[in-house]
């Protein structure tokens, strides 16, 4: 996952990542978010199936860049809520 976040970076940027470059740092914190999203996300999932609409908002919620699939969630946990509002 590290050299795929690298790649993507050097193709964005057009420039070569040299070994111990601010850029692989940068590669790193980018990756090690990355998988603080896949941890928030499965939590909010374990949370749905158990029913536990406000857990799965709680963990949402701290999403810092919500996708179009987790906005998703977030609306049918408010739906399962009833916390619509309404006009």
């Amino acid at each position: 996952m590290r050299e795929r976040i690298k790649s993507e970076v050097e193709a964005f940027c057009g420039i070569r990542c040299e070994s111990g470059s601010a850029i692989n740092h940068l590669v790193a914190a980018a990756a090690m978010l990355y998988t603080e999203l896949l941890k928030l996300w499965d939590q909010s999932v374990q949370a749905v199936d158990a029913k536990d609409w406000q857990g799965a908002l709680a963990k949402l919620d701290q999403i810092s860049e919500p996708t179009s699939r987790t906005l998703f969630n977030a609306a049918s946990a408010h739906l399962a809520l009833d916390s619509f509002m309404r006009p």
